[in-house]
């Protein structure tokens, strides 16, 4: 319904195929469920993609951290290690932009999906979980591991010297 302050005006709307373009019902039926499929992909992937970046970022500044502080051999080689997992994960997550293709491919054209895209999409949701679940352990338990060893051995992020704080004469 359309409302203004006049009143409000409401029509229906009836969605059609294309009459032009013929395509089997079973084939548009399989098309859409592949692209639902796609669809229920794309949020846990998203979060995952978002997740990872913001473990590289972490990694990266601990890392860089520790180096500086001059710490253990072994708290060195331990961020070193999940800096690499880390960019392990994001290269796996890159690996998944293949489903994003298979998608925009399906949905350009009203035919039946390809085998080859079914399979891009079915082992894509069939791995993404087990990543996920690898994403998890370094947020839950590698990362504050690393936190954990780090203020073991007294490394901490410098906040910086306080500000002067203006006094303005009136």
């Amino acid at each position: 319904a359309l409302q203004s302050p006049g009143g409000a005006l409401r029509t229906s709307v009836q969605v059609a195929l294309d009459p032009r373009v013929h395509v089997d019902p079973a084939d548009l039926q399989l098309r859409q469920l592949a692209m639902r499929r796609v669809w229920e992909f794309t949020r846990p992937f998203a979060r995952a993609t978002l997740a990872v970046a913001r473990l590289g970022d972490q990694a990266g500044a601990a890392r860089q951290l520790i180096e500086r502080a001059g710490a253990s051999a072994q708290l060195r080689q331990q961020a070193r290690e999940l800096e690499e997992e880390v960019n392990r994960l994001r290269g796996r997550l890159n690996g998944f932009r293949r489903v994003l293709f298979a998608a925009f491919a399906i949905e350009r054209v009203t035919a039946r999906p390809t085998d080859d895209q079914l399979h891009q999409i079915d082992g894509a949701r069939a791995e993404l979980p087990g990543l996920i679940e690898a994403i998890n352990a370094l947020i839950v338990d590698r990362l504050p591991a690393l936190y954990a060893q780090m203020d073991a051995e007294g490394v901490h992020p410098d906040p910086g010297e306080p500000l002067e704080v203006p006094r303005w004469q009136r």
